[in-house]
């Protein structure tokens, strides 16, 4: 498949978040775009990703409020 095949498929304006964000501001993206997933970025450079999952399970279930930030329930990458 050729890259212009490519851009096809590829979505032009990436929504992300920060680490320091609140997984309120995650979640509120998740629903604004309706997206499951979101790619966390700091300076330019990509950190990880966090998932409705993940704010469900590393936020909601352990009795953590919506302040918390996404750094504590992303997924990191080793980049």
């Amino acid at each position: 498949m050729s890259q212009d095949q490519l851009r096809n498929f590829m979505t032009q304006n990436v929504i992300s978040v920060s680490p320091d964000q609140t997984v309120n501001e995650a979640a509120n993206l998740m629903s604004q775009y309706n997206i499951g997933a979101l790619p966390v970025v700091e300076n330019g450079k990509l950190r990880g990703m966090i998932t409705d999952r993940d704010i469900t399970l590393r936020s909601t279930a352990e009795g953590r409020d919506g302040q918390t930030t996404v750094e504590q329930c992303m997924s990191s990458t080793d980049l």
